[in-house]
């Protein structure tokens, strides 16, 4: 289990890019419960595909992000979650082929 936390005052430890059109990618290395999401940075280039979600686990269901349709720009969503199931745990993320999404907090 991830124990580590971070410094408000430091920012997040972490950060991962997900490009789009990608299915179940896992936050850091290999993901584990306890681990950290502190907020998506979210580029839609193409409104009609701009769908995306992110899992606690990678078995559990999808949390949506964006969902398609969602005007073109960037957008701060704000999430301040630790990862809660395991096997395999940790935080997946999936994009749409009109969106990206950068992701800041404390993996594994």
């Amino acid at each position: 289990m991830n124990t580590r936390w971070y410094d408000p005052g430091k920012g997040m430890e972490d950060h991962e890019d997900i490009p789009a059109s990608q299915t179940d990618v896992v936050l850091g290395a290999t993901g584990d419960q306890g681990d950290y999401i502190d907020h998506f940075d979210v580029q839609v280039t193409t409104a009609a595909t701009s769908a995306c979600s992110y899992k606690d686990g990678k078995n559990s269901a999808a949390i949506p992000i964006m969902p398609n349709n969602t005007p073109v720009g960037i957008y701060q969503i704000h999430v301040r979650r630790r990862a809660r199931a395991s096997n395999p745990g940790g935080w997946y993320v999936t994009t749409g082929a009109g969106v990206s999404v950068s992701a800041s907090g404390v993996f594994t």
